[in-house]
């Protein structure tokens, strides 16, 4: 689908006209969201968690067994004792043996759609609803929508979880680093023509949301002119672009 629509090859007729994949897609949360992650999750783990940890502000994800034992989009939580007190519905939620996180993602990086407190505690809220006998760490990865990127606790009564932050601008960068180093090691590894083939997947994945991906630009024609700086806390990155029409 994603080379479908990078190629203009993906409409559905409607009456007398076509959707327009790229601007629905361009403009969806939940499309990024699914399409990043669920990308990410074919990867082998220890290149998956590579990605996330370089990827987050200050502190990184970090667990003794890194093997997932599943994830969820959009799991349906109760919200008893929440400010939503029928249902919580964090974006991802992922386990490992000793880990759980929780994804709570927004669709800019910027404050336009800022990360909320309310939503952390409600989120954390029906985790506990639903994994609290559980006793294991949890963490709550915000990614977008960050107005600062230091980790912020959560206190529910006696338990608390640490907010990790994160923008999809960070993933992005760092899953462009990795397909350059992968490419240095083309014949020394196995298995890295499949993982080049889902890296370069989340590359054009970002691209159709919107996102520079420094390729495919010369059909950059949906694009909105704007200019987005960062300069972060995080070691790895300091970016500058804009983004010109044709």
């Amino acid at each position: 689908m994603l080379h479908a629509i990078i190629t203009n090859k993906a409409g559905r007729s409607l009456g007398s006209g076509e959707v327009n994949w790229r601007q629905l897609f361009a403009a969806s949360e939940d499309s990024l969201t699914s399409t990043i992650f669920g990308s990410l999750f074919y990867l082998p783990v220890e290149l998956f968690w590579q990605i996330i940890n370089k990827s987050c502000y200050i502190t990184s994800l970090t667990d003794d067994n890194p093997k997932i034992v599943s994830f969820d989009f959009w799991p349906h939580w109760s919200g008893s004792e929440s400010y939503n007190s029928r249902l919580v519905e964090p974006d991802v939620f992922i386990r490992t043996k000793n880990l759980d996180i929780i994804v709570e993602a927004k669709k800019y990086d910027n404050a336009a759609s800022p990360q909320k407190l309310d939503q952390w505690q409600n989120e954390f809220q029906g985790y506990l609803n639903e994994y609290g006998e559980d006793s294991k760490r949890v963490i709550l990865l915000a990614i977008g929508g960050i107005e600062n990127v230091l980790p912020e606790p959560v206190n529910i009564k006696d338990k608390s979880i640490t907010i990790i932050k994160c923008r999809w601008i960070n993933i992005l960068q760092e899953v462009k680093r990795t397909v350059n180093n992968l490419e240095k090691s083309k014949g020394l590894l196995n298995n890295i023509d499949s993982s080049l083939i889902i890296l370069n997947d989340i590359i054009k994945g970002f691209y159709i949301h919107g996102y520079l991906s420094g390729a495919w630009l010369e059909d950059d024609d949906f694009h909105k002119q704007t200019r987005i700086k960062y300069t972060t806390l995080n070691p790895f990155f300091s970016f500058e672009t804009s983004d010109i029409n044709n």
